[in-house]
């Protein structure tokens, strides 16, 4: 099992990336985990398009980060994730679009749309909060204090 973040448009060097580097790592430790960026440097659909699904094997688990997607709370996403871990031997991708939000192709191919709140986030910051919410996750899953309730 594996957790894959695709990561749409450009890697910034900044303190939100320094915080998703951060997170990255610690979900690394506990699980085996890829980062994936992306970036639509030329402009070209249909070639953003081939990049990002030669990123998704036919069995993962696509999960689209999206403002419009299904909300859930730490607690049930954790135990969504638990689900997938304990029931499928696929991969498990999360993908956060860019400014642009997705290629119209991901929405097929997708099992799942999830909203991280009802407000809309730059994608960098959309980025940071999906990072913590798996690391948070994980911890609740191993019964790690990192998350109080």
């Amino acid at each position: 099992m594996k957790i894959k973040l695709i990561f749409l448009g450009k890697k910034k060097t900044n303190s939100l990336t320094d915080l998703i580097m951060s997170y990255f790592s610690r979900i690394q430790k506990e699980i085996t985990t890829e980062l994936i960026f992306i970036s639509n440097s030329n402009k070209k659909k249909d070639l953003y398009s081939k990049k990002i699904n030669n990123c998704i094997n036919n069995n993962d688990v696509v999960f689209l980060i999206d403002e419009n997607g299904k909300h859930y709370d730490s607690i049930s996403f954790s135990e969504k994730i638990k689900r997938q871990l304990q029931n499928s031997s696929k991969s498990i991708v999360f993908i956060v679009g860019d400014a642009y939000g997705f290629p119209v192709n991901l929405y097929n191919i997708s099992s799942e749309i999830i909203s991280l709140s009802k407000f809309t986030f730059p994608h960098e910051i959309a980025r940071l909060i999906i990072v913590e919410q798996l690391y948070r996750a994980i911890t609740i899953i191993k019964n790690h204090p990192y998350h109080h309730e």
